[in-house]
């Protein structure tokens, strides 16, 4: 990048393509140009050393005036001179979506996350004042799974950093979330270490209850409940980096938590877990304290967690899933306004796999469902990767992570219970999570779908809308 008299984009070619000057115009062409040159370069490479056919080029290949593989030797200034020939329209309904999209408040402090954003090809814009006395963040993000309408959309809005405290569905971006993760070692999966601390005994009751019945989810090494801790015991937990995921149910009261015998600050402790998930708190504060403590991330939702909601948060992070797909695939988001702190994109648990599979299906009847497929993006398993489904039915080609699918095909309940079995997939059903433990075979899946279907009362036609959710 260069300083210049107006904006515009310079090949070697010697081509110039003129840009808008005015900034949300100039974001929307940017990010419009971004994607159909990134998604049409993963187009141009599939006649590699490992040979690709993709499913995208199926859609599209026809719309297109040119053989994508014919341009992967041609220069970059080449190839985007072709690139520019397609109609962004064209590709747009079939890119993966940016797993982290990023909000800058117009400050030098902004800079620092630059480098951050830039290595996961996060799109950057630029809101809010700027003004340093306000006490606002410097950044967020959003993650395209996590909805900030309260029907439940996704809003087209861009959040601004002004806005205190954050809107709801966005997460604080701090330097030092980025910066743990090079020097933290991320746990794997089936080691991970959860603690959670609570006010009273009975909740501790109904989360260990939660946690352990069917059966503890196996991604989790080992975990431990908590109640009524005095101020050393929650100090100790709340600063240990062994600890993976810890739960804070304290309440909070001057900017403090609230022990057993007095309260507690996390300001400039030295350490702190992985991630720490506060309920009933609004104050990213206390999420960005963890962060600056040696953690990655937290989330911190507005109201205490149903005990099935807490269960199905914490089998998420433990598989490996990121932190803003986890929040709305377990209900979190859906049920409680929920902030985060750090990347959205950032795992707890380490994995083998790229992309995370994600199933979401309807039933249309007690052994038949309907399905929406596609996987789950993150820090590690970035944009331009590409997945092949587990059954032909769904997708016999290769497809680009990070989409999802309206699929033909329909389920019955052994296939499903297939799904679920693999161990490293995300399996939704009438909405709800449904977690390895939590189903012994398919009569347990057809009794979730007559319970749905009664309870509801739905007709065909309106599970059928549920296909496009």
């Amino acid at each position: 990048m260069v300083v210049g008299d107006s904006p515009a984009i310079r090949l070697d070619t010697g081509y110039v393509e003129s840009l808008p000057s005015e900034g949300v115009a100039l974001e929307e062409r940017v990010e419009e140009l971004l994607r159909t040159w990134f998604f049409l370069d993963t187009l141009a490479r599939t006649d590699g050393y490992v040979k690709s056919d993709r499913y995208e080029y199926e859609l599209v290949g026809a719309k297109l005036p040119f053989y994508p593989p014919n341009l992967a030797d041609r220069s970059m200034s080449e190839r985007l001179m072709e690139y520019l020939e397609v109609d962004p329209e064209t590709v747009a309904p079939y890119a993966p979506a940016w797993p982290t999209e990023a909000v800058l408040q117009p400050v030098r402090e902004a800079a620092d996350l630059l480098p951050h954003l830039a290595h996961v090809l996060a799109p950057v814009r630029i809101r809010g004042s700027g003004d340093p006395i306000v006490d606002a963040p410097v950044a967020l993000g959003t993650s395209p799974w996590i909805s900030r309408n309260d029907d439940g959309s996704t809003s087209e809005a861009v959040p601004s950093p002004d806005e205190v405290p954050s809107p709801a569905g966005t997460a604080v971006l701090v330097p030092d979330g980025y910066e743990n993760r090079l020097t933290r070692t991320t746990t794997a999966r089936g080691e991970i270490r959860v603690i959670a601390v609570t006010g009273s005994a009975e909740r501790s009751e109904s989360l260990r209850r939660a946690l352990s019945d069917p059966a503890v989810p196996d991604k989790i090494g080992s975990w431990e409940l908590i109640a009524n801790p005095d101020a050393n015991t929650l100090l100790a937990n709340l600063t240990d980096p062994e600890v993976d995921i810890a739960y804070c149910g304290l309440p909070v009261e001057d900017g403090r938590i609230v022990a057993a015998d007095g309260t507690v600050s996390l300001d400039g402790l030295g350490g702190a877990p992985a991630l720490v998930v506060f309920e009933g708190v609004e104050d990213q504060e206390f999420g960005i304290s963890v962060v600056e403590n040696g953690g990655l991330s937290s989330v911190l939702t507005e109201t205490p967690l149903d005990p099935e909601l807490f269960r199905s948060l914490i089998g998420l992070l433990s598989s490996g899933v990121s932190i803003g797909p986890s929040v709305a695939l377990s209900g979190v988001s859906a049920a409680t306004q929920t902030r985060m702190v750090g990347d959205p994109g950032i795992e707890i648990a380490s994995h083998s796999h790229p992309a995370m599979p994600v199933y979401r299906t309807w039933s249309r009847s007690a052994n038949r469902h309907n399905i929406t497929y596609g996987s789950v993006l993150s820090l590690s398993g970035r944009i331009g990767g590409e997945l092949k489904q587990l059954f032909d039915e769904f997708q016999s080609k290769e497809e680009l992570s990070g989409t999802l699918h309206t699929g033909e095909a329909v389920l019955d309940s052994s296939s499903l219970l297939e799904l679920l079995n693999q161990g490293d997939s995300i399996v939704q059903l009438n909405g709800r999570l449904l977690l390895p433990e939590d189903v012994d075979s398919e009569a347990d899946i057809e009794r979730m779908a007559r319970e749905y279907l009664s309870r509801d009362d739905r007709s065909i036609d309106t599970v059928e809308k549920h296909r496009f959710e």
